[in-house]
Order: C-alpha cells, then sequence, then structure tokens
C-alpha cells in the first residue's frame, strides 16, 4: 500500500490508464445496450407496418451512429485529456461554450441518467422478486402535492443504493469498474443472443393472436416518409450513449489509437444486435401483433414469453436488469470525468480535481455525482 507525503497536491497525481481496447469496447457498448431495444419494436411497428423498413430504420441508425463514431475518432487525435465532449468544445469553440455543456451535464444529463438508469434498474428488480411495500401508511405524504417520498420507498432504498455501490467500486479503482463492466456487458450479449437464436430456430405459431388484420394497411408517400423518420428517432435514442467512453480518455490506454476503435466496435456490436433482435420480434409475432402490443407492457417480454413460457418474461426482466446495471455503471464511469476536467480548467469546484494518492481516481468528482 502506497502513501501520499501530507504536503502532496492531490491535483497533481495524475489518473493511471488502465483501461485497454477490450474492456473500452465493451464500455461501449454496456453503455449503449439498455432498455430501449426491448421495448421500441411495438410502437415501431404502429409507425411503420413494414417489416423490411422496420429493420431498414435500425439499420441506417446504426449507420448514422458510426458517422458520429468516426467523427469522434478524429476528435479523439486532438488531445489525451480525459473529458471527452468537454474537451472538444474547449478546444474549438472556447472555454464559454465547453462550461455551458459541463455545468448541463453535472445538473441535469449526467446526474439525471444515473439517477433514472438506477429507477429502471430498480422497478425491473421489483417486477422480478415483487419487493415488500415499506412503511404504507406514509404513502401519501408528501412536499408542495408534488413529490412523495415514501411511495415505491423499496425501489427508491435499491436505487439510491447501487448508486452508493457502484460508485464506491469506482472510488477503489477503474480497474475493478472495468472487469465489473466487462462481465455485465458480456452476460447481456449472452443473454440478447440467446433470444436471437432461439428466433432463428422457431417455427410454430404464437401462443394467442393479439389482433387481427382488419384495419391494417401498409404505408406509401409521406406517410411512410414521416412514420420512418419517426422510427429513426426511436432507433437512434436506443442507439444513446456510445460518446460516453470520450469521457474516459484520460484512463484508456494509447487513446489516439485505441479510442476510435473502441466507439467503431462497440456500436458495430450495438448495431449488429439491435438488427439481429429485431429480426427476432418479427419472426415470432407479426408486424400486426407487435403493433397491438399494450404500451404498459414490454414488447421482448411477450415475444420471450411465447418462446419459453412464463419463464420468458422473468428472462426478458433479467435482461433488462443486467442492461440497466451495465449502463449505470458505465455512466458512473463516465460522466464524473467531465466535472474532474472542468475543475483541472479552474470552472467547477476545486477538490473535483482530487485523485485518491492510493487508488488514483477522481474520487471527489465522483462523490460529487453520486450525491
Amino acid at each position: 500500500m502506497k502513501y501520499m507525503p501530507e504536503n502532496q497536491d492531490r491535483t497533481s497525481i495524475p489518473l493511471k490508464r488502465v483501461i485497454g481496447l477490450p474492456t473500452s469496447i465493451l464500455l461501449v457498448a454496456g453503455i449503449m445496450i439498455g432498455s430501449g431495444v426491448f421495448k421500441k419494436i411495438a410502437p415501431m411497428s404502429q409507425s411503420l407496418m413494414s417489416e423490411p423498413y422496420i429493420l431498414l430504420v435500425w439499420i441506417v441508425a446504426g449507420i448514422i451512429t458510426i458517422f458520429g463514431a468516426f467523427t469522434y475518432g478524429g476528435l479523439a487525435s486532438m488531445t489525451n485529456e480525459t473529458g471527452g465532449i468537454y474537451e472538444y468544445l474547449r478546444l474549438i469553440y472556447g472555454e464559454f461554450t465547453a462550461f455551458l455543456l459541463g455545468w448541463t451535464y453535472f445538473t441535469i444529463v449526467g446526474c439525471g441518467s444515473i439517477a433514472a438508469l438506477a429507477n429502471v434498474f430498480s422497478q425491473s428488480a421489483d417486477a422480478l422478486f415483487n419487493f415488500p411495500v415499506l412503511l404504507p401508511a406514509l404513502k401519501d405524504f408528501n412536499i408542495a402535492n408534488f413529490i412523495f417520498p415514501f411511495r415505491g420507498l423499496s425501489i427508491k432504498i435499491l436505487a439510491i443504493s447501487m448508486i452508493f455501490l457502484l460508485t464506491w467500486i469506482n472510488v477503489r479503482g477503474v480497474k475493478n469498474a472495468g472487469i465489473l463492466n466487462n462481465v455485465v456487458t458480456t452476460a447481456k450479449i449472452l443473454g440478447i443472443l440467446l433470444l436471437i437464436i432461439a428466433g432463428v430456430f422457431y417455427t410454430g405459431e404464437p401462443a394467442n393472436m393479439l389482433l387481427d388484420d382488419h384495419g391494417f394497411h401498409p404505408l406509401t408517400g409521406v406517410a411512410l416518409f414521416s412514420g420512418f423518420f419517426g422510427a429513426l428517432l426511436s432507433a437512434l435514442w436506443a442507439y444513446d450513449g456510445w460518446a460516453n467512453i470520450t469521457f474516459v480518455t484520460g484512463g484508456i490506454r494509447n487513446p489516439e489509437r485505441n479510442l476510435p476503435f473502441a466507439i467503431v466496435g462497440g456500436v458495430g456490436i450495438a448495431t449488429l444486435l439491435y438488427v439481429l433482435l429485431n429480426y427476432f420480434y418479427m419472426r415470432v409475432y407479426s408486424v400486426q401483433q407487435l403493433a397491438s402490443i399494450p404500451e404498459h407492457k414490454i414488447a421482448a417480454a411477450v415475444v420471450s414469453e411465447t418462446l419459453f413460457g412464463k419463464a420468458g418474461a422473468s428472462l426478458i426482466a433479467a435482461l433488462i436488469l443486467t442492461c440497466t446495471f451495465g449502463a449505470l455503471n458505465g455512466c458512473i464511469i463516465a460522466y464524473p470525468r467531465i466535472t474532474f476536467r472542468m475543475a483541472q480548467e479552474k470552472v467547477f469546484f476545486r477538490k473535483a480535481a482530487f485523485v485518491h494518492p492510493v487508488f488514483n481516481t477522481s474520487y471527489i468528482a465522483l462523490i460529487y455525482s453520486c450525491v
């Protein structure tokens, strides 16, 4: 165990570059593959009403994202500092633009994403394990008739606990957090491949018809154009998160070379899985049936239940649980690096630039994000 001399400046301790190319690729894929791909097939079927066009939407969204990845690959050659988009904007457009972006990520985008992912993870866990209702007598207690702190208390406690746990793991070392990301992302990829393989060999009929074909007409002309771009918006939402790897540039080995490969590799994996998974949905159910799935149901769970019975719905719940956990860990790795870099540039609280003397992590920035 090493110790820092009392008079050493913690802002002068360098971050360790311990993230290799395989971990970087899995980090990109892990942040991208969340819950979206399990839910979007139903609204897409309602918008497009065409199997080929739905698959085309996912392919086009993947191509657009890969072009974005090429752009960021070029930007990565500008600097090997941590901070990603914040640092690129600072170098290209100046301090003020970067300042606005950094504070937006801290107050809304970054911390908000972490909170939302933790909540989705907790809700998925509740769907799988049926948590007990805690303090039911206080469920109507409110602040300004807007905040109900005791409703869904068990879900909130788990969500907060996961943020604390993953922050603690990240404080203890980026390498440990990277290993955890590799395990979780590999598990979610294997789970998705299981569904795809099951769909490829599926030869039966759906257990029940969700919708008859009356009133179902393929779109043409302007309606098709509008439906395609509406569906494309949904697909791009599912592709979001790939740029987060740039925030941890300071922890990546040889970032000028590895960062472009990591982004393109991670986006490529996600694109392939997204296209195949949607093909799997439409192999088991028709577009008409998928379009009729109620909004409160997860389309992937309905399809999986046809293949595996009641265990299918549990499989999807476990997959969403794994996916959101991986995305949450990836966001906790990435977003605090922006505030760390901002503090180095003296546009954020000074202590956020501190590096842990033992673990070489941006631990104060992680704690700020956690709070």
